[in-house]
């Protein structure tokens, strides 16, 4: 293997790996290591690469489209992220899960500029009974829409193809103090737990004989907000539990600070950056100084250039 994790994985896989089952022919396909969101794929081209560049690349594409408001361009980089989140072992029926969430922004958006475009001197869209939709309201909210789910799919990359581990190495790598990252990793962890304890209240609730699926939507929330009491009381109890043990290690009188680097750092022992990590950050660097440079210093990727909006406006303009 040739990965940074697989190599040291291999030999000790946590207990919540899972196979995957080939529903066709009930044969072990991938297997899968639990993570925040799931599981991620056991072996993947992305773990040839250090936590740290894994980090860094998702927060550079996440803020790239920050200077893009071109709709083609944000469209092309979402599906850049399906080829790699494809050639990564991921699954894309997991996107399912992020579904609702892409639809319920589009609607909003929309919905929003539709109902309040402010500007309305503009061309009209269209016009049905008392609703009147102005074509530059609309682009613009469809042109930062697309630029949220580039965003979105950037974070989505990095949380179904890293665990809570690799942030905790690509913060350690940088420094950043051991209170900080333990800080962190308790908040991933307890997020992670959470959701585990809400499956585990829905599992009983099922076993005992409840059925959700026909309930009105009132009653559904309704239900929902019976889970806060036990969800609550679990994690409070957790919460104490984390307090007790490390006061009885003897972590309480901690000195806060956000750099340190006078304590051994046992991860930075245990991976490497190599040159590709060095080439893939530059590249990715110098790829996002010069878009940021044509963006606001040359005034390119605005939300009215490009072919999305030339066509809809030769189709609208009166």
């Amino acid at each position: 293997m040739t990965s940074h994790e697989a190599a040291k994985d291999s030999v000790n896989l946590p207990v919540s790996d899972q196979t995957e089952v080939d529903q066709s022919g009930d044969q072990p396909t991938q297997r899968r290591k639990k993570t925040l969101f799931g599981y991620v794929p056991a072996e993947s081209w992305v773990y040839s690469f250090h936590p740290l560049t894994r980090l860094l690349i998702m927060v550079i594409f996440a803020f790239l489209p920050l200077a893009v408001l071109t709709t083609e361009l944000n469209v092309m980089l979402v599906g850049v992220w399906l080829v790699l989140l494809l050639t990564a072992s991921v699954s894309l029926q997991r996107l399912r899960l992020f579904l609702p969430l892409i639809v319920t922004m589009f609607l909003f958006m929309m919905g929003t500029y539709l109902f309040f475009p402010g500007d309305t001197s503009g061309a009209v869209a269209f016009q049905t009974g008392f609703v009147t939709g102005y074509f530059e309201p609309l682009m613009f909210a469809f042109a930062n829409y697309w630029r949220i789910i580039a965003l979105v799919f950037a974070a989505i990359f990095y949380a179904t193809t890293n665990r809570e581990r690799d942030i905790i190495v690509a913060l350690r790598q940088l420094n950043i103090s051991f209170g900080v990252v333990y800080v962190l990793s308790l908040a991933f962890r307890s997020a992670g737990l959470f959701l585990d304890d809400l499956s585990t209240i829905r599992e009983a609730e099922h076993a005992k004989g409840l059925e959700t699926g026909g309930m009105s939507v009132t009653n559904r929330v309704k239900h929902y907000v019976m889970y806060i009491v036990p969800l609550f009381t679990l994690a409070i109890r957790r919460i104490t539990h984390i307090e007790d043990a490390l006061f009885a290690r003897g972590y309480h009188n901690f000195e806060f600070s956000l750099f340190e680097s006078d304590r051994p750092n046992y991860l930075r022992t245990q991976y490497r950056m190599r040159v590709r990590d060095h080439l893939v950050i530059a590249g990715a660097v110098s790829v996002a100084l010069v878009v940021f440079y044509l963006a606001f210093f040359e005034g390119q990727f605005r939300y009215d250039q490009g072919i999305v909006y030339e066509y809809l406006w030769s189709v609208v303009k009166p």
